[in-house]
This record gives structure tokens, C-alpha cells and sequence, in this order.
């Protein structure tokens, strides 16, 4: 989608949308959701969903710094008291059996942390 003309690009997010050109996506999305039957949860996880993310957006620089960066904003954020002592118990719950020097897994702990969007109460 970069360069095509008529698309906004979100560089803080996935660059990816529906073509609503009428064939595959007859109407806009909000009129595809008016006329959707009544669903009461629609829901699913699978173990390895998060690594879209690391796909889509790749890190810039050491994974380790990029991981510690985002936890570093995302706590600042939710305006938590003692970023750093939070930040030390995240990570010893996402490094918890990682070889930090294994870039593979360090994508999936990136993976991991860019999914949770560290949704919920930090406890």
C-alpha cells in the first residue's frame, strides 16, 4: 500500500486494510456489520498469533533495547509509579527461560510484548 494514492498509511500500525472495491468487499465495513447476523462472542487464539506483529512491523535496532524501550513507553503511559522495578518483573516474566541471545527468541518475546499492548492491570 505504501505509495498508492487514496490510502493513509499508519506508521504506527499495520499498513494492511480491506479493499472495498465491490467484489470481495461489496460495502464498507460498517454496513457489513449492520447487516452481520447477531453473534454473542466471536473469539479465538491460537499460541503463536502475536508473531504477525514482529512480521509486519520489524524492530529497528537490538531487540533487547527495543523490547525494554516499549515496556519503558507503555508504563509511562499507564502512568505506573516505579517504571523501572515494573519493567525488571515484565521482563523477568517474557526472558523467563529465553536465551537472550537467541534472536529467535527474542522476536517471540517482541512478538509477545507487542500483542499484550500490556492490556489489563500491571500487577
Amino acid at each position: 500500500m505504501v505509495g498508492k494514492k487514496g490510502f493513509k498509511i499508519n506508521k504506527e500500525a499495520i499498513d494492511l486494510a480491506p479493499n472495498i472495491d465491490g467484489d470481495f468487499m461489496p460495502k464498507s465495513i460498517d454496513e457489513l456489520r449492520k447487516d452481520m447476523p447477531k453473534k454473542i462472542v466471536l473469539d479465538g487464539v491460537t499460541e503463536k498469533e502475536g508473531l504477525v506483529f514482529s512480521l509486519v512491523s520489524k524492530p529497528k535496532g537490538d531487540l533487547k533495547n527495543v523490547i525494554e524501550n516499549y515496556l519503558t513507553t507503555a508504563l509511562i503511559a499507564r502512568k505506573v509509579k516505579n517504571v523501572e522495578e515494573a519493567k525488571k518483573k515484565l521482563l523477568m516474566v517474557y526472558y523467563k527461560g529465553v536465551d537472550t541471545n537467541n534472536k529467535k527468541q527474542l522476536m517471540t518475546v517482541y512478538a509477545d510484548v507487542n500483542f499484550s499492548k500490556l492490556k489489563g492491570p500491571v500487577q
